[in-house]
């Protein structure tokens, strides 16, 4: 199982390299419960709704426009992910990303907790703290350093966020090696 995820890991660094991103996926986790499945039930509406807190962005930047270039896992291609309002932060599955996080400083099962979400306190960081929750608990999370970019539009964000989705939400679970949709 261990050499599963590890497997999968080095390809989206292998990916990383490739597109030309200067990008790192680690400290990835994924509950033995996880199954796409699952992740088709929180998109029944068409949609995944997305907390973000922070921006990779020097000079912050729209939430919206870091959403507005996430697209879904080949697999789930029917869904779209939406930025949730503050109403919308609590629901219960969401995809959390959190910018400029310190690293080590944040656990997964915080970024899913029920209550508010401090915003970090820099922006401009390429540390990402990512995490799809089911209530206050991560199904699946992840720590990320991504490239340094200006604006959502720069194709190495777009291609960083591309490889963030897709080991946040793969098409089976690494644990248990079980089939996906």
């Amino acid at each position: 199982m261990i050499l599963r995820t590890a497997g999968i890991l080095g390809l989206s660094l292998l990916l990383a390299g490739c597109a030309g991103t200067a990008s790192r996926i680690g400290g990835v986790q994924y509950e033995s419960y996880y199954d796409p499945m699952l992740v088709r039930y929180a998109a029944r509406s068409g949609e995944i709704p997305v907390v973000v807190r922070g921006s990779p962005f020097a000079a912050g930047g729209d939430p919206t426009a870091i959403v507005a270039v996430m697209r879904p896992p080949a697999w789930l291609a029917d869904a779209r992910f939406v930025l949730s309002g503050k109403a919308e932060a609590n629901a219960y599955y969401r995809v959390v990303l959190l910018f400029g996080t310190i690293p080590g400083g944040r656990s997964a099962e915080a970024a899913c907790g029920y209550s508010e979400i401090a915003e970090p306190t820099i922006n401009g960081s390429d540390h990402l703290q990512a995490a799809f929750c089911a209530g206050s608990r991560s199904v699946t999370s992840l720590i990320a350093d991504g490239p340094r970019v200006r604006n959502a539009e720069d194709p190495a964000f777009r291609d960083f966020l591309g490889q963030v989705v897709t080991v946040l939400l793969p098409a089976t679970n690494p644990r248990r090696g079980a089939s996906g949709p």
